[in-house]
């Protein structure tokens, strides 16, 4: 009976280790992904530099392609906000969050940026619930969520 037991535990340890390992892959192959598609924006970003550069271009030389430069800034703005989402989500994806100062990932509990130095705003960590529901604050208080819209 001892050794089935023993069995059974291992068993269980292996079932466990087992989900751990595909539960820790498939935050590996979301990283990845969002990784992939983090520098597929930032090449996109680059040709429309490329293609503002040349419009500056013909401009020197006389064409009038002002409003081909503005389309393009305003592009390129927008591509830039994507660029910032997407960091956003990927330092959020490994329990970070960006510093108020340069957009680095930090550890949420960082005082001050290890970085640039700048002190940080303590972060709240919790999702909008009920009006009239409280949440808990890292220090262990709680906090009664209120709507600001």
């Amino acid at each position: 009976m001892e050794i089935k037991t023993i069995l059974d535990g291992v068993a269980n340890t292996a079932g466990t280790f087992a989900k751990s390992a595909a539960k820790k892959a498939g935050e590996v192959a979301e990283t990845t992904k969002l990784n992939i598609t983090l520098k597929s924006e930032q090449r996109k970003l680059e040709g429309m530099f490329t293609t503002l550069g040349k419009l500056f271009y013909e401009q020197s030389k006389g064409t009038d392609v002002r409003a081909q430069i503005v389309a393009q800034i305003m592009e390129i703005d927008e591509q830039k906000q994507t660029i910032d989402d997407l960091r956003t989500i990927l330092v959020e994806s490994t329990g970070k969050v960006i510093c108020n100062s340069c957009g680095k990932g930090i550890d949420i509990d960082d005082a001050y940026c290890p970085v640039c130095g700048k002190k940080q705003e303590p972060k709240l960590m919790f999702e909008k619930q009920d009006e009239d529901s409280e949440a808990e604050l890292p220090d262990g208080s709680e906090l009664a969520a209120t709507d600001t819209e």
